[in-house]
């Protein structure tokens, strides 16, 4: 077998280690190779050297201020934890470094090649794929593949929404602009403007609670503030909230409960409204404004939600065999390295025993689609608007759950030794309980900082187990402190 992986974020680092995880006499004679675009690893973490203007897009939206939202223990490969003495919610060179010392750890360099660009990936059935190759000095090659693998990420083309009057406000003054965070950097960059942050979700709140202190003025404009289990979260102190925004006229913003925003003087839109889910290279996959027919065997995007495919994974489209083409890292509001891995398990024993571990035709493969899909609408959710996000409590931890146990039930090749026990669920009950307690960790953590108490929290901490303790020491600490404070528990809060 020949295998392709593009990307080296943790999506593509994680498959690439799952794959390895396969015994070495079944896989001594295939040839992996994951390719890379930029100088390192570690995706969306690894900074941009020298980001350019709009509208050239920058290799990554990460930000210099940007700190997990997570408790870090929660966001790891299982059985490879952070460095000792890293920040619960670390910054993202922390983060990055983690990838790197991932791959080091597990070999997995000799298979990477970074600089490596995937122009085009086109599937015939007798040549199977073909990838168009731009290498390190901008050199071009084709090279053929069996399966090919899309670890890729999703945080690469932003979604600008379509406002009546636009164009035309930012046209009328110089000091005027309408900015996607992609962009976004440093809030020094708006000192003194109006500046309306479009979006509550993790970079929307990060630049309202980043520019507030230095902005003339900040409008928070969202539809809700609660988080993806329902919870609420208070206003970001200093902001002055809005609804969406509903158009534009010459002089002002008008909102959707009729009010309007007068702007004069230096004027700044933020936009945290996400990313289009869409795949340029991957010519197979064809994007349209409406997904079509529940049945259709056709692989396309609307944008927000690549149909279809089996558990997130494998594309059920007519013109592939069922394990010609895999993602991993599509789902969202789930812990992306150990998903990642769980998923990079479940393709590796796909690839490696599909007539035991995939459904046995497409049609199968298209009716397990269409119930999940409908367990999503029961929900009160549509998954062609919701994507690929975990939106009810449990669901994340019970998708990866579900992925290993299918394995450890059919593959007939072994898992490694962690993962045989098929009485104990891929993902751990402290796994579970951090991030139903992310909000409420991060408040301890965040006033442990203040109050200089930080290190102690986490000194010694070394194994899985030493950073559970740690998690819930700081947990006890910060429950205690607002039970005391009378604080509302249903309020997720952004402050100590």
């Amino acid at each position: 077998k020949r295998i392709a992986i593009v990307g080296a974020g943790s999506a593509g680092l994680g498959a690439l280690a799952a794959l390895q995880t396969l015994p070495e006499d079944l896989r001594s004679s295939w040839t992996i190779d994951l390719f890379e675009e930029r100088r390192g690893l570690g995706g969306i973490w690894l900074p941009d050297e020298s980001p350019p203007p709009p509208p050239t897009l920058p290799e990554t939206p990460l930000y210099p201020l940007l700190r997990t939202n997570t408790p870090h223990p929660t966001m790891t490969y299982p059985g490879f934890p952070f460095a000792p003495n890293t920040p619960l919610y670390p910054t993202h060179d922390f983060v990055q470094k983690y990838h790197e010392d991932f791959a080091n750890r597990f070999n997995l360099t000799s298979a990477i090649k970074l600089n490596h660009s995937i122009l085009a990936a086109t599937y015939q059935a007798r040549s199977k794929w073909t990838l168009s190759i731009r290498g390190n000095e901008g050199s071009l090659k084709n090279a053929s593949y069996d399966h090919l693998i899309v670890a890729s990420g999703h945080n690469h083309y932003p979604y600008i929404p379509e406002w009546d009057g636009a164009e035309e406000w930012e046209r009328g003054a110089e000091d005027r602009e309408i900015v996607h965070s992609i962009y976004y950097r440093e809030p020094e960059r708006y000192a003194g403007r109006t500046v309306i942050v479009v979006g509550f979700s993790a970079s929307g709140s990060d630049m309202a609670i980043q520019v507030t202190p230095v902005a003339r003025k900040l409008y928070h404009s969202y539809t809700n503030a609660s988080d993806p289990l329902g919870r609420l979260r208070e206003p970001i102190p200093g902001t002055i909230q809005k609804p969406r925004i509903s158009h534009f006229d010459s002089n002002g913003i008008i909102f959707t409960d009729g009010s309007r925003l007068g702007t004069s003087g230096p004027t700044t839109i933020l936009l945290g409204t996400g990313y289009q889910l869409v795949v340029p290279f991957l010519q197979p996959l064809v994007e349209v404004s409406q997904l079509s027919h529940r049945r259709s065997l056709h692989l396309s995007t609307n944008r927000r939600y690549i149909r279809a495919l089996h558990r997130v994974i494998f594309a059920i489209d007519q013109n592939l065999p069922l394990d010609a083409l895999a993602f991993v890292g599509l789902p969202v509001w789930i812990a992306n390295a150990p998903s990642d891995f769980a998923q990079g398990l479940f393709l590796a024993h796909a690839l490696a025993a599909p007539h035991k571990v995939l459904p046995t035709s497409k049609e199968e493969a298209l009716r397990e689609l269409e119930k999940s899909e409908d367990d999503v609408r029961e929900h009160g959710n549509d998954p062609y608007w919701i994507g690929h996000r975990f939106a009810t409590e449990g669901s994340a931890q019970d998708y990866q759950d579900d992925l290993v146990a299918h394995v450890q039930r059919r593959s007939p090749y072994p898992l490694p030794s962690r993962f045989a026990n098929s009485s104990k669920p891929y993902v751990e009950k402290w796994r579970r309980a951090g991030r139903n307690e992310t909000f409420l960790m991060r408040r301890g953590w965040l006033r442990a900082e203040e109050s200089g108490l930080d290190k102690e929290f986490i000194q010694g901490a070394v194994t899985e187990q030493d950073w559970v303790e740690a998690m819930e020491r700081i947990t006890r600490w910060q429950k205690e402190y607002e039970e005391n404070e009378g604080c509302d528990s249903r309020i997720l809060g952004w402050t100590p």
